[in-house]
């Protein structure tokens, strides 16, 4: 009976670890770049880019040479957050602009979706030109979205 008691035990133990280590994400930095470790559809959180706040996703952004190409990023984190960080990322190999980066704090909380304006900056030579990355990281977690800086 005590070996069926301590497997029994052994068994309970495990599950408990599963399951703990599934629902708790882990933050830290890697190289200088912060990363969550949490299940991205963990809560449903979505995020794009669109051309009005709210509106319809992109997947193509244009340079701006003044105000009129400004462009929405869009979070909406399906959870109750206290912190969001917009970072947009150039993968262009010889891009003179590396990220963008934007924060939110909500001391109150805030369960609504957010959006913020944003643009790519003209630079001679086409350098921004390429592949690019809007990461969104909060609370419950990481969303990501791909879509490509063009002339």
């Amino acid at each position: 009976m005590a070996k069926r008691s301590i497997f029994t035990v052994f068994c309970l133990a495990v599950v408990m670890i599963l399951v703990f280590s599934v629902n708790i994400g882990i933050a830290g930095e890697i190289n200088g770049e912060e990363f969550f470790d949490i299940e991205e559809d963990a809560y449903a959180a979505s995020c794009w880019i669109s051309d009005t706040c709210g509106g319809p996703a992109i997947t193509q952004v244009r340079e701006s040479d003044g105000a009129e190409r400004m462009y929405w990023l869009n979070y909406a984190p399906g959870a109750t957050i206290t912190f969001q960080k917009f970072i947009v990322k150039f993968k262009s190999s010889d891009t003179v602009l590396k990220k963008q980066v934007q924060n939110f704090k909500f001391p109150s909380g805030y369960s609504g979706n957010t959006c913020t304006p944003f643009g790519v900056p003209y630079w001679g030579g086409d350098v921004i030109i390429g592949p690019a990355q809007l990461k969104v990281k909060s609370d419950v977690g990481t969303c990501t979205y791909d879509f490509e800086v063009i002339k």
